[in-house]
């Protein structure tokens, strides 16, 4: 039996109430043909506008469309200020189709202070291409010292794609306690251990995509350590790691 201790916070979840925090994320608050109030797009030659035609939810959706010119890809976003969900975990989720000639991606960037990098996943590894609506969603940790969370749609590099009943959502928080006390690891426990730091060294250091640039390590490692040592085999260790990384290092 290894004599290696350790000591860590012990997380737990704990389910909250799930209030929509987004202005006008069912995009009913308009006519057909304007812009959604609310929202802006900050990218030359793409516009957004409301379309009454085959909405997923209510009687009015979204349409963002344009040609990739000045800039490579389309964006329509918002911007929330990030008070009420620091030390949270939240999901954004949406209803998102597109017209088959293009991809979209729906993204979410959290801001900290003094510019520091929070979590972030644009879908880069799972772009929607489908031309039927299908909810798509994107779930990560809100940093205590967090500002402002981003959210939005691109469309990548021109043409159209519809968004629709937008939900920005908390559905746990982290809540730290007293430590455990000092225990020896198991042996599987110990090799779960030895994975994930390497990984985490590997990521951290060398891994080139932005998500990995973004993330809270510090955040991420202790939540980690909580998952991957209870790993019963090497089939579940590689299943939490697949789970914990996809995010930050999607390639």
């Amino acid at each position: 039996m290894p004599s290696a201790m350790l000591l860590a916070p012990t997380l737990i979840t704990l389910l909250l109430p799930a209030p929509d925090t987004l202005k006008n994320g069912n995009f009913e608050d308009g006519r057909a043909g304007d812009s959604p109030s609310g929202w802006l797009v900050p990218t030359a030659g793409f516009r957004a506008v409301l379309r009454d035609a085959s909405a997923f939810e209510g009687s009015l959706c979204v349409e963002l469309s344009g040609t990739a010119g000045q800039a490579p890809f389309g964006n329509v976003m918002q911007r929330i200020p990030a008070a009420a969900f620091r030390g949270k975990r939240v999901r954004l989720s949406a209803a998102i189709r597109t017209g088959g000639a293009t991809r979209a991606q729906m993204w979410l960037r959290v801001d900290r202070a003094g510019g520091q990098p929070g979590f972030f996943d644009n879908m880069a590894d799972r772009p929607v291409t489908g031309v039927a609506w299908k909810r798509h969603e994107i779930v990560g940790n809100v940093a205590v010292d967090a500002e402002h969370i981003n959210v939005g749609l691109m469309v990548l590099p021109s043409g159209s794609a519809w968004l629709d009943d937008v939900r920005l959502e908390p559905v746990a928080t982290v809540v730290r306690r007293q430590a455990e006390p000092p225990r020896a690891l198991k042996r599987r426990g110990l090799t779960n251990l030895v994975a994930l730091a390497g990984l985490v060294g590997y990521v951290r250091h060398f891994h080139p995509a932005d998500q990995a640039a973004r993330t809270d390590w510090d955040a991420f490692t202790v939540e980690a350590v909580a998952r991957v040592e209870p790993a019963r085999n090497a089939r579940e260790l590689v299943a939490t790691l697949e789970e914990l990384f996809r995010p930050v290092a999607p390639t």
